[in-house]
């Protein structure tokens, strides 16, 4: 049975990270070695905020998903303007900080902040990793970041959390709702009946998948799908005329 730090460091693998970027402490080790063994490099920076910046920057250049790692508190409160670009340029990021192990609060305030508090505005969750389902937590981390609208996923984990065995998953695990579009397209596969379907989903806004999607479609006469995802503002990410 691995490790929650091993299972943080394979799923970041299988998911096509080509690299990590941060300035750890030793609240974070546990993850960095994991990472380590894990055989992904990492890139050392001089300030947490140029991590997230370069994460952001490698996950819009491999069309991949990035990945940052910093220590806890202040340091990781400096990351906060990396993952805000990141979340405002629709960039997929995975953001893992340390935190302080609940058996030191309250009466120990050093070095602690509510990094939920800090991250959930300018990202598109913030969670934290326990050996309680962490295999299916790094998963949904993963699909949420490059599901739908695309943005940066915030993850806290301890060191002793970090070093534990993971515990297996309930027998029900949560799921990302089914999107919009996928329903769509069986509903079009039922109203064309052996005529193929071409959908757009996430950032299909750009001009030239959609001018590409277009000409497909004119060819093969197939309905086309474009899904509107709706952002916290309240505006749509993807524009329909």
């Amino acid at each position: 049975m691995a490790t929650v730090a091993e299972i943080l460091a394979r799923g970041l693998k299988s998911a096509g990270v080509p690299r990590l970027f941060g300035l750890p402490g030793g609240e974070i080790s546990q993850a960095l070695e994991a990472v380590r063994r894990e055989g992904l490099p990492f890139v050392l920076t001089r300030h947490e905020a140029a991590a997230a910046f370069m994460a952001a920057a490698t996950a819009r250049l491999t069309r991949s998903v990035g990945a940052c790692l910093t220590t806890l508190g202040p340091g990781a409160a400096n990351a906060v303007v990396g993952l805000a670009h990141a979340y405002l340029d629709r960039s997929p990021v995975i953001l893992v900080t340390g935190q302080m192990p609940d058996r030191l609060r309250p009466g120990h305030t050093h070095q602690f902040l509510d990094l939920h508090a800090l991250y959930r505005p300018v990202t598109k969750d913030s969670r934290h990793l326990t050996p309680a389902g962490a295999q299916d937590m790094v998963r949904l981390a993963l699909q949420l970041a490059q599901q739908g609208r695309l943005g940066p996923v915030h993850l806290q984990l301890t060191n002793e959390d970090a070093a534990r065995q993971t515990e297996p998953p309930a027998e029900i695990v949560g799921e990302l709702a089914p999107s919009l579009i996928r329903l769509a397209a069986v509903a079009a596969g039922l109203a064309f009946p052996g005529t193929p379907t071409l959908c757009l989903t996430g950032d299909a806004g750009l001009a030239m998948a959609l001018a590409k999607a277009a000409e497909r479609a004119l060819q093969t006469k197939a309905p086309l799908l474009i899904e509107a995802v709706i952002d916290p503002a309240g505006y749509p990410t993807t524009p329909v005329e």
